[in-house]
């Protein structure tokens, strides 16, 4: 689990580096570009929690569903 954690970090970092070439962190239209990265990396980071825990029910049900086929 922590592996993921490292990687969404390194996924982050590598937002905020590439945001900094583009963006003048010191404009308010550069803030908001970063909250709305660091949004979506927050987003991306629940999804896979998310789908981690849930990969065992997720891959049952589709076992159902095709044995029901």
């Amino acid at each position: 689990m922590s592996n993921m954690f490292i990687a969404i970090k390194l996924v982050a970092a590598a937002m905020l580096a590439k945001l900094n070439k583009h963006v003048d962190l010191k404009s308010q239209k550069g803030v908001t570009i970063i909250e709305y990265a660091l949004l979506g990396a927050l987003i991306a980071a629940a999804l896979v929690a998310s789908l981690t825990t849930l990969k065992t029910d997720i891959a049952g049900l589709f076992t159902t569903i095709g044995g029901s086929l």
